[in-house]
């Protein structure tokens, strides 16, 4: 399991062909703001991680095989779980 940005997971979805790649999102825009300042992120940072996040999560959700919007730890961490469970047995 590697947790990458959308660059590194177009780069390993190309050498490897058994890939299953999950893009976690936040709920929103506001949302990811909010997050970022709350780890202490500046002003500058945080305006260059929105900028960025739209182009990121346009070309994510072209290579994602699953999308999970992380608005609740609980249901995205089971949601997660459920998706490895399916990659790892086959499905």
């Amino acid at each position: 399991m590697l947790e990458i940005d959308v660059q590194g997971a177009a780069q390993v979805v190309e050498r490897c062909k058994d890939v299953v790649c999950i893009l976690v999102l936040p709920p929103s825009p506001e949302e990811q703001a909010r997050r970022l300042r709350a780890r202490g992120d500046d002003e500058a940072h945080v305006r260059r991680r929105l900028e960025l996040a739209g182009r990121e999560v346009e070309a994510g959700e072209r290579l994602a095989d699953y999308v999970v919007v992380n608005d609740d730890v609980d249901r995205a961490l089971a949601e997660l779980r459920a998706i490895v469970a399916r990659a790892r047995a086959g499905a």
